[in-house]
């Protein structure tokens, strides 16, 4: 109790002194980079107007501590109705700093709203491939549906060695949507080499539709005897979670080829065979 009390006079004291006197900002900004300090000063900047503080908090977002970062973006989503967007996407656009930028894609994932939304779908190409790593991940996060059109560009055979792919296919897994299932097929149905590429593609249909994500784990049984180990344990470990009865014989009839992996196969089995 004493410490809450203690915390609330701290925090009333901050608010007092901001209201009355602006180089206490100082202070308060100086208090994020403080973990025991912080709390307080992120209550009291979060009370202040962007208008007179958002280029200090701004600042803030540069840290290389994302503890202290994360104080700034807490403060920015409480700012979310005073237009502070609209600034987030001036400074990003205008800062060379890589940090600032990445965590602006933060701040605007974290506030949410339709403008936030239209700005990440924006840089899901920026050319500071953070800054679009991030975009990619906010989108995922924020379920953004009108995001799907342009993500689905990035999974295209021609963008196998694009460095957004995985973060793609984990912004569409989070999403759910339907519509995304078909590009995602097409680019399983090519030569692909890359059995972490293929897992994660099966992996994305299943969050997406878990019963055609289902169909091609089952389907890919047939090749397994001649894949790589690695492989073969990503797809046991998706029938293992679900897989139904209707894969047992199959997998019963891989036990011959890869007699090395039966006892892993008998516990899919096991697994399938209680559904």
């Amino acid at each position: 109790m004493t410490k809450r009390i203690t915390f609330f006079a701290i925090v009333l004291t901050a608010v007092f002194f901001l209201q009355n006197c602006g180089s206490n900002i100082d202070m308060l900004i100086s208090d994020l980079y403080s973990k025991d300090k912080r709390p307080a000063a992120v209550t009291a900047l979060s009370k202040t107007e962007p208008a007179k503080t958002f280029s200090r908090v701004y600042s803030v977002l540069g840290s290389h501590d994302d503890d202290t970062a994360n104080g700034a973006i807490e403060i920015m989503k409480a700012w979310k109705d005073k237009g502070v967007v609209e600034m987030i996407q001036k400074a990003m656009d205008e800062t060379i700093n890589i940090k600032e930028a990445r965590n602006s894609v933060r701040a605007l994932a974290a506030i949410g709203g339709e403008n936030a939304e239209d700005i990440l779908i924006s840089h899901i190409n920026d050319e500071r491939l953070e800054v679009g790593f991030e975009a990619l991940n906010g989108l995922g996060i924020l379920g953004s549906k009108k995001s799907v059109g342009e993500i689905i560009k990035i999974v295209s055979a021609d963008k196998i060695n694009d460095p957004r792919l995985p973060i793609a296919l984990l912004a569409l897994g989070k999403i759910k949507e339907p519509s995304a299932v078909p590009a995602l097929e097409e680019m399983l149905s090519k030569d692909i080499s890359s059995y972490t590429l293929k897992i994660n593609l099966i992996n994305t249909i299943f969050e997406i539709e878990p019963l055609r994500g289902y169909e091609i784990t089952k389907a890919e049984l047939g090749t397994l005897s001649s894949s790589d180990p690695r492989y073969i344990v990503s797809v046991l470990n998706l029938l293992e979670k679900a897989g139904q009865k209707d894969c047992v014989e199959k997998l019963t009839a891989l036990k011959k080829d890869l007699p090395g992996m039966a006892d892993r196969i008998d516990k899919v089995i096991e697994a399938a065979k209680q559904r």
